[in-house]
């Protein structure tokens, strides 16, 4: 917090938790931030969002912005490869919305969430998205597409090809204003 404190003269905002999962830590991020907070300094979170928002809800009131992976729109996608809750996510991204900025990213991985169908339904969803008011703020919610290499444990897999990255944009902007492409 000091190094964050002092980089303020030179244009520092505050601390962004990134990087391996924060919120397997969130106690840690929850007490950063009420320190920070009052100094006049913002908390940034990059996370899957995958957590129970009764668990970390706390949190809620101290982050300033989130970029959330929402990994696919399926639940099979979500329970198969990546042993996950898309539910959980979806919850977690409807409660991030009425507290701080939130920005969505989803990596597209050839043969596996890479259907017109699947980026249709997902930027529906962000779109149908409200704050605390009721208001609908989902189509003003930047969404990231990211083209996927091949690593790791996925070494034998496709990349996604640039021009279907470029596609799934013009999809999604039939529902949201901010759609961006990453890794072309």
């Amino acid at each position: 917090m000091r190094i964050a404190e002092e980089q303020m003269p030179y244009g520092n905002i505050g601390v962004a938790f990134t990087y391996n999962e924060p919120l397997i830590s969130y106690e840690y991020i929850l007490d950063t931030a009420k320190l920070l907070k009052p100094r006049g300094l913002r908390t940034i979170l990059v996370s899957n969002g995958m957590a129970s928002v009764e668990t970390v809800g706390e949190l809620f009131d101290y982050v300033d912005a989130m970029n959330i992976d929402l990994k696919g729109f399926t639940d099979s996608y979500y329970q198969d490869l990546l042993k996950g809750n898309r539910q959980m996510v979806m919850d977690f991204i409807t409660e991030a919305v009425k507290h701080c900025h939130v920005e969505l990213t989803t990596l597209i991985i050839h043969g596996e969430n890479d259907t017109e169908e699947e980026i249709r339904a997902l930027s529906q969803w962000i779109a149908d998205l409200k704050d605390t008011a009721g208001n609908q703020i989902g189509q003003n919610i930047p969404l990231h597409l990211s083209r996927f290499f091949p690593r790791f444990h996925m070494k034998d897999r496709d990349a996604t090809p640039v021009d279907l990255v470029y596609h799934f944009k013009t999809v999604a902007e039939e529902y949201l204003n901010f759609v961006y492409t990453g890794n072309c």
